[in-house]
């Protein structure tokens, strides 16, 4: 399963998971395969046993865990906005139905429409997540409360959507357009994942459109859904069925968890709190105050690293520094804005995987498909005239003492209305 995540063909069972190349996201991926193939490893486990041999002790099977309440195929009815969707509508997007992730992928000529049709709708049948609605509500935080639909939703709202542009002299111009009017979502009535199958009239022009609102999905949901669909898929083209849902804690379960988390994570207040930046942390705007400042209107400069710089930044470091991908491009950044501008704190918007299925006792999110995402604010010191070994030092230093990986600054931001007042004061970071 390593192997497999990774892409790393040779692996001893005593290497590191994040020598390899492994990350956090990464582990999750591991954790849900193992339990597809009747193996529980915890996110515990999984951290304090990082070679191949150690979490083949620690293991248990999936059968010995007591099975969760509020299965996915039961939610119905109105469910609390997580931490990260409230965060979604606060922003007050000018058009939030088009805050979309999605893929698009060549399947053979050869694909049967039908059986594919019959896989899809089992994801929403599966995914509880997949079947919610944001209907307005002016009582509501942000305008916006979240309810499920029952899973006898119409069965045009739940199909696959077949696009035949096979008379289309243009392929590519009629796929962008096909693809162009596929990304907006109507929040209130709209399921939040659509899937085209797409005939372009020849072998090689067929392809397969998934699309999700981002308040429903996240990067890891993604890998298990595609895993999901798959296997569906396949068990379909054997005669079976599309398979049952696992016993993974609900999205709506874990929702309504988070509500009653505040007092857990009330010490990390202070934490947050000390994020406040002092001295000299703006980064000059390039520009005019008033312009729109929209992502249309920003410049792109794109980069590629070569196969040994790719190795360094992914095996190298992290062995020899023992520091994780994500903590040597923070350190990158610091330092180039520091060099560039002056500034002596980096202030930023961090992102985690938002899955510190810790917080509740019992809670399995290894299959769990939804919008986890921890979005809390870090100021980064640099030591002044650090090299970059000092730097990724004090940077390693100051991410690992982020409580909870960053999901609590959400759940007392958006779910405490007192401390939540506390931690709106502070600047933001731009």
């Amino acid at each position: 399963m390593w192997g497999e995540v990774l892409g790393v063909s040779r692996i001893g069972v005593h290497d590191n998971f994040f020598t390899l190349g492994g990350d956090s996201i990464t582990s999750i991926v591991v954790m849900s395969r193992a339990a597809r193939r009747g193996l529980r490893i915890t996110p515990w486990q999984f951290f304090e046993n990082q070679t191949v041999a150690g979490q083949a002790e620690a293991a248990v099977p999936v059968v010995a865990v007591q099975d969760r309440a509020d299965p996915a195929g039961q939610a119905a009815g109105p469910v609390p906005l997580t931490p990260i969707q409230r965060w979604f509508f606060d922003q007050k997007f000018f058009h939030p139905g088009h805050y979309n992730q999605g893929w698009l992928f060549h399947v053979p000529a050869a694909v049967d429409a039908d059986r594919l049709a019959a896989a899809f709708t089992g994801l929403l049948e599966r995914h509880d997540a997949l079947r919610l609605r944001f209907p307005r509500d002016s009582r509501a935080p942000g305008g916006r409360r979240a309810e499920y639909t029952g899973q006898g939703a119409p069965p045009e709202l739940t199909a696959l959507r077949r696009v035949d542009l096979s008379k289309e002299a243009q392929w590519e111009p009629a796929l962008a357009r096909v693809l162009a009017d596929a990304q907006d979502f109507d929040l209130e009535r709209d399921p939040p994942l659509r899937a085209l199958l797409i005939d372009g009239g020849r072998d090689d022009r067929h392809r397969l459109a998934l699309i999700a609102h981002h308040l429903v999905i996240d990067a890891v949901s993604w890998r298990i859904l595609l895993d999901d669909l798959r296997g569906a898929y396949r068990r379909l083209a054997g005669g079976g069925e599309p398979g049952t849902p696992d016993a993974t804690t609900s999205f709506a379960a874990w929702a309504r968890a988070l509500t009653e988390l505040p007092g857990a994570v009330a010490a990390d207040l202070d934490f947050w709190r000390g994020q406040s930046p002092s001295g000299r942390w703006e980064v000059p705007l390039d520009h005019q105050a008033g312009g729109t400042g929209t992502y249309g209107a920003a410049d792109h400069v794109d980069g590629l690293l070569g196969a040994g710089e790719t190795t360094a930044l992914l095996r190298d470091l992290p062995a020899i520094h023992h520091s994780r991908v994500d903590e040597v491009l923070l350190t990158a950044l610091a330092l180039a804005m520091t060099e560039t501008f002056g500034i002596t704190r980096l202030y930023v918007d961090v992102e985690g995987h938002g899955r510190e299925q810790h917080l509740v006792e019992g809670a399995d999110l290894s299959r769990t498909v939804g919008w986890f995402t921890a979005i809390a604010p870090l100021l980064l010191r640099l030591p002044d005239g650090a090299d970059p070994g000092d730097a990724l030092a004090a940077v390693k230093e100051q991410l690992r003492a982020v409580p909870h990986g960053g999901v609590g600054h959400g759940i007392l931001r958006h779910l405490d209305p007192v401390r939540g007042r506390a931690l709106a004061e502070p600047p933001l970071p731009r």
